[in-house]
């Protein structure tokens, strides 16, 4: 259950909706930088892109659409640890690309090491 303060504190059931097709989708290009290949159906010669324009719409309540700079000013100062496997991964890979659009090219930084990476925007101080 998830309650908003948009809704006064009514229930949302993430558990019962239905996918609806949305224009504005998806919230970042294929074309970000952190996505690895095999991840990536453009990448691997799919030509269509209408499957990314689906968004979960749970009955009864709407899920607010993200908003980097919001998500960022409320991590600020903070670090995020997702840890698991490859699925956890294109969880990493997905919040980067999400949040990395707005922050200016020489404010965040990558590190890859080993299997190890990390994500730092500068001016949050958020890795």
């Amino acid at each position: 259950m998830f309650h908003s303060q948009h809704s006064s504190m009514r229930k949302c059931d993430f558990t019962s909706g239905k996918w609806v097709f949305d224009q504005s989708y998806p919230l970042y290009d294929s074309s970000c930088p952190y996505l690895s290949t095999a991840v990536t159906c453009t990448k691997n010669g799919r030509p269509d892109s209408d499957y990314e324009k689906w968004r979960w719409k749970p009955h009864g309540c709407e899920i607010p659409r993200f908003n980097a700079l919001e998500f960022l000013g409320r991590m600020r100062k903070k670090r995020i640890m997702l840890v698991g496997d490859s699925i956890m991964r294109n969880q990493w890979e997905s919040l980067v690309c999400l949040i990395q659009s707005v922050i200016p090219m020489a404010r965040k930084t990558v590190t890859y090491v080993g299997p190890t990476m990390a994500f730092h925007a500068m001016d949050f101080e958020t890795t």
